[in-house]
């Protein structure tokens, strides 16, 4: 909506479609028992939950141009800084003023797959949720949340900016240290950690792309 309104002020009669999700595509992966069971093997027994970033190298200043700001650059210190506390597990891409942290094998970087393995690639990481950064301007606010509804297919808590173009997340942070208040706090135990993922799920179902046709 915030798009449509944007280019509502050159053009009459604008209309947006939600992203919707095929149901062949991500809804085979939803396992309760997996989630319990990778909360209990991540951070009960290894005491480090897996935090899943997923974003191509767009996300990240990549070249060099904007002296390091971007989607991430506000919350990099604070991952440097929880990085033996918190798993972080990259897809697609990764900030390259971080790549210390990759070398010294701080935090795992994998490889976009083939579009329909994307869904097993998440699946075969076994995380335990995900976050979803965004700098704060015009370009990502007329994004889609499709981050968000992506994890709640899997039913993955995600952790996303507080703005508009996530206004139907549950957990949302501004700042570094809220990101990190966040996931303490939905993974304190497991029953807060379930309730969490059967929230994801819970909105991921209104947005399956066969009940929209």
């Amino acid at each position: 909506n915030y798009m449509k309104d944007y280019y509502s002020q050159w053009l009459n009669n604008v209309t947006v479609i939600p992203n919707y999700m095929p149901k062949s595509w991500l809804d085979r992966y939803y396992d309760e028992e997996r989630l319990a069971k990778n909360y209990t093997l991540n951070i009960k027994k290894r005491k480090k939950p897996r935090v899943l970033y997923a974003a191509s190298g767009a996300h990240f200043d990549i070249a060099g141009r904007n002296k390091n700001q971007d989607d991430f650059s506000h919350i990099a210190e604070v991952v440097r800084k929880t990085c033996n506390e918190i798993q972080w597990v990259f897809i697609g891409g990764y900030p390259p003023y971080m790549k210390d942290l990759l070398d010294n094998k701080k935090f795992e970087f994998h490889p976009w797959k083939w579009i329909p393995d994307y869904p097993k690639l998440i699946h075969d990481l076994n995380v335990n949720m995900t976050i979803a950064p965004l700098m704060d301007n015009t370009f990502n606010r007329c994004k889609s949340d499709l981050k968000f509804i992506e994890a709640g297919a899997f039913g993955l808590p995600c952790v996303c900016q507080d703005m508009v173009t996530y206004s139907h997340a549950q957990h949302k942070f501004t700042t570094g240290d809220e990101l990190i208040d966040n996931i303490r706090n939905i993974v304190k135990d497991k029953n807060t950690y379930m309730k969490a993922c059967r929230k994801a799920r819970e909105y991921a179902n209104t947005r399956w792309l066969e009940d929209h046709i």
